[in-house]
């Protein structure tokens, strides 16, 4: 029963828009949110600017993993399910530890299921478009440079505030980015990858 509330309460994340998240997390984070509200209760005078400009990039990020982690944690955790309890056992009995049974048998298990989870988490990640829109911008105002993603480029290219629209530019990015993702998903693989382990 403990199990499925914790799949429960990390999976929820995922049922929600990005957009939602972008915005409920800059209601926690702004100047007079309930994050610098619980600082100012706990004697933090002068609490961190969390949506500056500088700190932007790293608020991204924090919020990314927030809502991607329950998604892929489920899938980890359902390849996890299907390692037979008796490998548990035996590696009970020659010893291992809490330690090493992960290092030595859910983790080499479960290796291909956590490598494709990293590679779909990557590629979910270059084209992360409306969180960062929500986040540092709006349709009449661009994020700043440094948070952009290459599908937030192209939107900008074609359709952004400044008035011009480049879309040969933008189309040109879109097709660029293709063959760069491509690029990532391989090296990425490769760089995951292991013998295969024989149940």
């Amino acid at each position: 029963m403990g199990k499925k509330f914790v799949r429960s309460v990390l999976f929820f994340p995922t049922l929600i828009n990005a957009m939602v998240f972008g915005i409920f997390a800059g209601f926690l984070f702004s100047p007079s949110g309930p994050v610098n509200k619980l600082l100012l209760l706990v004697g933090v005078q002068d609490p961190p600017k969390w949506l500056a400009q500088d700190n932007l990039f790293n608020m991204i990020m924090i919020v990314m993993i927030w809502s991607a982690t329950g998604y892929f944690t489920t899938i980890i955790m359902s390849a996890v399910d299907q390692i037979p309890a008796y490998y548990y056992e035996a590696a009970g009995l020659d010893g291992a530890g809490p330690w090493a049974k992960f290092r030595h048998v859910t983790l080499p298990l479960a290796w291909d299921v956590i490598s494709v989870c990293a590679v779909l988490w990557t590629m979910s990640s270059v084209k992360v478009f409306e969180l960062i829109l929500v986040f540092g911008g709006s349709t009449a105002k661009a994020p700043p440079t440094n948070t952009w993603s290459t599908a937030l480029y192209v939107y900008q290219a074609a359709f952004g505030s400044g008035g011009d629209r480049e879309f040969g530019i933008s189309a040109a990015s879109a097709i660029v980015s293709l063959p760069l993702v491509t690029v990532l998903t391989i090296g990425l693989r490769r760089m995951l990858r292991r013998d295969a382990v024989e149940i």
